[in-house]
């Protein structure tokens, strides 16, 4: 609940006298202050006051262990003999039997002498090195790999670009090459002389081109859908700049160094024993794995007649030991990374939806939305970097968790009962971490939206979308599907267009693996550039299905073309689980105003919390009877005289709520 105050919870500027508070403004609340009385996009939902610091603990909490692991990195790093590790871990060193500690050890078993003279030992492990070279490598696929990158953000921005203004062709564009890609593959497994593979790719994409044509009018909304996501993300063209900052300087300034970090505390450590490495029969200067020597003689003595290669490979005799405090201290480095990374992931999710939200909220025909974007990313790094911290533990949590169970489940995998058991925990988890992940991404886009603290905005988030009849766990599939799947069938043909177009440029001994290794970083740079486009685009479309939730739960119809494409949106999902009338006021657009028997029910509801945030005097809903059969655009309500902000702007609509 918001707290009782003599301003509702979205306070304005009163038009009086007594406009400016009294309690002293930081420099930072300055700016804000100055921007909430000239932005001509400041609207009755988006809080634009200064807002008080939340979830500070938190925030203390991470920069305390991301500190700590700075400081022991630099101290693990200054304290460690790179060029000592190298000579005391070198292939002559561990790979020989005359390495101390396996000399010294009486745990190295001696063998049985089962081999004959016929039997031959063959290193089964491959040197890559003899066929690969990484520096050859390097200096022949640079310029490629530049050129894959600078190729992966041209293509990413044509996917944005025509989302925004051809979404039909740019839809059925990636609808075709899908199915265009499947063909091909299937008329090439035909010349290849595989039938049976090329029949199966040939049903794969008639059944898709089926699926398709059924799905022709949810493709059409997915058009309309995603167009009004690039549409917002063109209003604010600085978003693409704002989360690929945010990305870089996680990535230079944290990612970098910490795995840096982690090689150091590695070279701390001693030289052991193998304890898998035995002698090698036949050759007394080698050491072969004990495991696989022993399932070699067990065949032996059943009469099996293999080839030795086949059981037995080479191992190093020694092993380096590391000390007992680098496994603790690199678990530190991995929980700090992973936090890192989830509230990098939070302060995109953050920022897009408060500058979505300020675009949504904006007065009809703004066309102007300077700073919306460096408004909502300086509440994330001030006074709401609690909240997003917050935001990411709970993320990174549920992904250590989800890791702990599949982990479980591969160790388990030959006990059939405790696999099965494992199977259905992991299963139960897996929704469970969805839904938890899913009110998550709302929370943190609703405290972006009302400047609340990360419970708050989880629980009256939930209760506006449960009061609306709108989904608490997804908000639609397919989007997500079609664009997910379309990023790595194009990453895919990106790559091996890339792997076959260099294949020229790699010397002949080395080419075949050279030209896969480049294929396959290319790939990677693709899947990762879209992804992160895409990914967006699909935050856009979140942060707008929440606003058109607040403006469901406000009764208002702030922007007409928003709520016909969600409220089909709604539809289909309502239709596909089977659930809600589609006739029920919750899908009503032409009647905004008509009576919810909610708003009986629930005196303490988030619905009259979000009356108040936009101002709305509790004698004006008698007024809504009458204005059940008026189609308005815009904020269909009149603040009174002591809510309207005073604002330089001269457009109307700025005080209308």
């Amino acid at each position: 609940m918001f707290k009782s105050s003599s301003s509702p919870p979205f306070a304005r500027l009163r038009d009086d006298e007594d406009s400016t508070p009294t309690a002293p403004f930081s420099r930072g609340e300055e700016e804000d202050l100055h921007d909430l009385e000239n932005d001509e996009a400041a609207s009755a939902v988006f809080n634009y006051s200064p807002r008080p610091k939340t979830d500070r603990t938190f925030a203390r909490v991470f920069l305390l262990i991301t500190s700590a692991c700075f400081l022991l990195g630099i101290v693990v790093v200054s304290n460690t003999n790179a060029k000592a590790f190298a000579q005391r871990t070198s292939e002559d060193v561990l790979f020989s039997t005359n390495c101390e500690a396996y000399r010294a050890s009486s745990s190295s078993p001696t063998s049985r002498l089962l081999l004959s003279n016929k039997d031959e030992f063959k290193d089964t492990n491959d040197d890559l090195d003899d066929v690969f070279d990484g520096d050859d490598f390097w200096q022949s696929s640079h310029a490629w790999l530049l050129l894959a990158i600078v190729s992966a953000v041209a293509l990413g921005v044509t996917f944005l670009y025509g989302f925004q203004y051809h979404a039909s062709k740019a839809t059925w564009g990636i609808i075709g090459f899908k199915l265009l890609s499947s063909f091909s593959f299937s008329l090439y497994m035909f010349a290849e002389g595989f039938v049976f593979g090329g029949c199966l790719f040939l049903l794969v994409t008639l059944i898709l081109a089926r699926v398709f044509y059924l799905w022709r009018e949810e493709i059409a909304l997915v058009n309309r859908l995603l167009q009004t996501a690039a549409t917002a993300l063109s209003d604010q063209k600085h978003t693409l700049t704002a989360t690929m900052g945010i990305n870089m300087f996680v990535s230079m300034f944290v990612f970098i160094p910490f795995i840096f970090f982690m090689s150091y505390a590695w070279m701390h450590g001693k030289i052991g024993a193998n304890r898998f490495a035995m002698t090698h029969p036949s050759d007394g200067s080698k050491c072969i794995d004990r495991r696989s020597y022993d399932d070699y003689a067990s065949s032996r003595d059943e009469g099996a007649t293999g080839d030795m290669s086949a059981y037995v490979y080479e191992v190093n005799c020694c092993e380096w030991q590391t000390d007992s405090w680098v496994k603790p201290f690199v678990g530190l480095l991995f929980f700090s990374l992973l936090w890192t990374s989830s509230v990098a992931v939070c302060l995109r999710l953050f920022t897009i939806g408060g500058s979505t939200a300020q675009w949504y909220f904006a007065p009809s025909g703004t066309t102007a939305f300077k700073g919306t974007v460096k408004r909502s990313l300086s509440h994330g790094l001030k006074s709401q970097f609690g909240t997003i911290c917050f935001g990411g533990l709970i993320m990174s949590i549920v992904d250590m968790v989800r890791n702990m169970f599949e982990k479980a489940q591969r160790e388990h995998r030959n006990n059939a009962a405790m696999a099965a058991l494992m199977c259905c925990v992991n299963l139960l988890w897996q929704c469970f971490a969805e839904i938890i992940g899913f009110i998550s991404k709302f929370a943190i886009v609703y405290a972006a939206i009302s400047g609340d603290a990360f419970c708050d905005s989880a629980r009256k988030v939930t209760t506006i979308l449960q009061n609306n009849m709108l989904s608490t766990f997804a908000v639609w599939w397919l989007p997500p599907m079609i664009l997910r799947t379309t990023a790595f069938i194009v990453s895919v043909v990106f790559g091996v267009v890339f792997g076959l177009s260099s294949s020229n440029y790699f010397d002949d001994e080395s080419r075949s693996v050279e030209v896969v290794f480049l294929g396959v970083f290319c790939f990677l740079i693709s899947l990762t550039i879209l992804n992160f486009c895409l990914t967006v685009l699909l935050d856009v479309v979140d942060a707008v299905y929440l606003c058109y939730a607040v403006d469901k739960d406000l009764q208002m119809l702030t922007k007409p073309e928003i709520h016909d494409v969600m409220d089909e949106v709604v539809k289909k999902q309502t239709k596909n689980a089977g659930g809600f009338n589609t006739n029920n006021n919750a899908f009503n657009i032409a009647n905004p105003f008509a009576a919810n028997n909610r708003n009986s029910n629930n005196n303490n509801s988030n619905s009259n919390e979000m009356s108040a945030m936009a101002g709305a005097p509790q004698q004006q809903q008698q007024q809504q009877q009458q204005q059940q059969q008026q189609v308005v655009i815009g904020y269909p309500q009149q603040r009174s005289g002591q809510d309207q902000r005073p604002t330089g702007a001269s457009h109307e609509d700025i005080d209308a709520v």
